[in-house]
């Protein structure tokens, strides 16, 4: 089979094919096929080894543990072990594969009892790969919260995470202003938010508003930042400062929203896996409205259900 490997640390030009014996389910194994992945944020980090703390686990110099990014991926249950229960071949499935990483492949092994499940009908492949990073984040940012009627306000609300945390508040009744850039507006106004601000604009820490709970789907913002326009009694969460509980329980409640039509994926672009590089560097951009999907079968044509 073939992998897309980063054979050092570095920019989207270390990302290259190889070829790799494919892997064989074994005991409660589930052999996939994988037929698309994303590029998210967590596979921008992994490539560039920027974080000294995961070079120190993955490699000083150069990768080696998780050398194959793709934290997220769907496809097609290939064979499965003899001691598989809940799945069969031929079953379609979306995985979040966590610190394992491996989605830009052909052909991956997961656990039975991993964070996998079966696909909703009314996604295909390539949205099918661009929930469970996103969703499960932003699920586990807001899970514990009554957001009824709370005034929430979101930064970030079109990346990979924050397009789920706005879905997820507005399912949950509540008032939501997001950040972004403006050519986004239009679409974020369309998934629930009632006011939406550009940061290229406006110091949206000096108004006059304050909200209930704040939402970092950058990463970036600080606290004390935050405190400026947040109730005395307000929560502040971010996306740097999150801990991964990521569940098959958990994904399977997200795949039940998505049946039901309650939350819904957006693409912004989709690349063939053979121009993974210009796909990380259109993610490193920032100039992107919703998930980038990488399409990993070479024979196979998606027919979106979103546009």
């Amino acid at each position: 089979m073939q992998i897309i490997k980063a054979h050092k640390y570095g920019g989207p030009e270390v990302l290259l094919r190889e070829e790799k014996a494919r892997p064989q389910a074994r005991g409660k194994q589930l052999c996939i096929q994988i037929m698309a992945s994303s590029v998210n944020q967590s596979d921008l980090h992994l490539r560039r080894g920027q974080n000294l703390l995961c070079r120190f686990k993955n490699g000083i110099i150069k990768p080696r543990r998780m050398a194959v990014p793709g934290l997220e991926f769907a496809g097609k249950v290939h064979s499965v072990g003899p001691q598989v229960t809940a799945f069969k071949a031929g079953d379609r499935v979306m995985a979040y594969s966590g610190a394992g990483f491996g989605g830009y492949a052909q052909f991956q092994c997961l656990n039975e009892n991993e964070v996998i499940v079966k696909m909703p009908e009314n996604l295909n492949y390539l949205e099918a790969a661009c929930l469970p990073y996103g969703a499960l984040a932003a699920w586990h940012l807001i899970e514990d919260l009554s957001l009824k009627d709370q005034k929430v306000l979101i930064c970030g609300a079109a990346g990979s995470v924050g397009n789920y945390a706005l879905q997820l508040c507005q399912n949950a009744g509540a008032e939501i202003t997001v950040v972004s850039r403006r050519n986004n507006h239009a679409w974020l106004k369309k998934l629930g938010a009632q006011k939406c601000l550009d940061y290229r604009e406006e110091n949206f820490w000096e108004s006059p508003q304050s909200y209930d709970l704040i939402i970092d789907a950058w990463g970036q913002i600080k606290a004390k930042d935050a405190q400026r326009v947040l109730h005395p009694e307000g929560q502040f969460r971010t996306v740097s400062k999150m801990k991964s509980r990521a569940s098959q329980a958990k994904l399977q409640k997200l795949a039940d929203l998505i049946a039901a039509g309650k939350i819904q994926v957006f693409l912004d672009s989709v690349f063939p896996w053979e121009e993974v590089q210009k796909a990380h560097r259109k993610a490193e951009s920032g100039e992107k409205a919703g998930h980038i999907a990488l399409k990993i079968s070479p024979n196979w044509n998606p027919k979106p259900h979103y546009n």
